[in-house]
């Protein structure tokens, strides 16, 4: 099952997830907002983010979109991008942060691409998976986050045991 048919699946944690990202998307938006879906996956989050109005990028090493909704780079997110793309309005790095070998060069390189306005939506879940190469606990995820941007709220989506940890916020303003 690919992750558009989990956010389609109202008992799934995926689809808790999406309506409460959309929700967050649609209350800041204003037409000419830019947002970026960082681990872009089949695309699923970024055409709910174009769907809503925004203008769309996304960034992600494995999966080359062909969207016409949006432009798309096929990068290594822990790799600096040379120009920068951006700045963006709203950023969504979804189930990504578990994947990497270097989550904080990944959040610096995000930052970069941001706003000191930006809404950043950052989600990651709490349990060990194929291709997951860490687990974060909400404290872990919260203690990381506040490397990188102000948490103003954080939520938590849970099924069957397991749950997700989604953290709502902006950059420092010291970074």
């Amino acid at each position: 099952m690919g992750l558009k048919e989990l956010t389609l699946n109202p008992h799934k944690r995926d689809h808790q997830r999406f309506r409460y990202v959309r929700a967050v998307a649609e209350q800041f938006f204003v037409p000419g907002k830019t947002a970026l879906d960082v681990g872009s996956n089949d695309g699923t989050f970024a055409e709910m983010l174009h769907d809503i109005g925004y203008k769309v990028c996304t960034i992600d090493k494995n999966h080359d979109l062909d969207a016409s909704w949006g432009d798309h780079l096929l990068h290594d997110i822990e790799q600096i991008i040379q120009p920068w793309p951006g700045p963006f309005d709203l950023v969504h790095v979804g189930q990504l942060l578990e994947h990497l070998h270097f989550p904080e060069d990944a959040m610096t390189n995000i930052l970069m691409m941001c706003k000191i306005d930006t809404t950043l939506l950052v989600s990651v879940p709490d349990f060990k998976y194929k291709g997951h190469l860490r687990t974060y606990t909400k404290d872990s995820f919260l203690e990381f986050m506040r490397q990188f941007v102000k948490v103003i709220e954080t939520t938590t989506f849970t099924q069957d045991g397991r749950s997700q940890f989604l953290a709502v916020g902006m950059p420092l303003n010291d970074r």
